[in-house]
């Protein structure tokens, strides 16, 4: 049987989708628990083993640099 099958071509895309979707969740969750984490020293990034810690890398705040450099906790 060969040819075009429309039953076939939905389950395809559902799953597609259900894929898509699902990893589209997973980058929210990532997303959320980044912008939750907060270091009031270095020494807890350290603790973390989140140091040192680069200006777009959760965590990061320019009060955890001593030179504003980008780089907290070096």
């Amino acid at each position: 049987m060969n040819g075009f099958n429309e039953k076939v071509v939905a389950i395809i895309k559902s799953s597609t989708k259900n894929k898509q979707s699902t990893t589209n969740e997973k980058q929210e969750q990532k997303k959320t628990q980044q912008k939750e984490v907060y270091y009031t020293k270095c020494a807890d990034a350290r603790a973390a083993g989140a140091a040192p810690i680069y200006k777009d890398d959760p965590g990061y705040r320019p009060a955890l640099g001593r030179d504003n450099d980008g780089i907290a906790c070096e």
